[in-house]
């Protein structure tokens, strides 16, 4: 699919605030509403997996959020996968490369919560490497084309 200037300062409006009243967006970008809405029914479809709030999980208790980067093997990583997907406190789950299996970012209340999901993904799947990140502080999310300046 091919997109002009305008789509992609339309989609940065939506990036920014997926809320945001398609007038306002006709407002700021120039065009008519009809065809801002016309571009998001039929042009974007599939440029778009969903809507969703990001929450703030620490205001919500959740205290830990740790990236677990993780490699085991050939037998059991269908199975991992399985239980990654199906975990709870999985929020996003990769499937990478060069030495490593998934990268899964997981939120807990504690840290003494993630050490002991940590073990668990020891004791039952035996990784041939498991590493763990605490994230201290997120500096930046989901910010990729939320300006039409981003795209080259």
């Amino acid at each position: 699919m091919e997109l002009k200037g305008v789509d992609y300062e339309i989609i940065a409006h939506l990036r920014k605030d997926a809320r945001k009243p398609v007038p306002l967006i006709s407002k700021d970008v120039g065009i008519p509403c009809s065809t801002i809405y016309e571009k998001i029914k039929r042009q974007y479809r599939g440029i778009f997996k969903r809507h969703t709030t990001l929450l703030n999980f620490h205001e919500l208790g959740y205290h830990s959020t740790v990236h677990f980067a993780i490699s085991c093997k050939n037998g059991t990583r269908e199975e991992l996968r399985r239980f990654l997907m199906e975990h709870p406190n999985i929020n996003t789950l990769h499937r990478v490369n060069f030495g490593w299996d998934f990268v899964a970012e997981a939120v807990f209340h504690n840290l003494g919560e993630a050490e002991d999901f940590k073990q668990l993904l020891v004791e039952r799947f035996n990784p041939t490497h498991i590493e763990s990140f605490n994230v201290v502080e997120e500096l930046k999310r989901e910010s990729f084309l939320t300006h039409p300046s981003h795209v080259q």
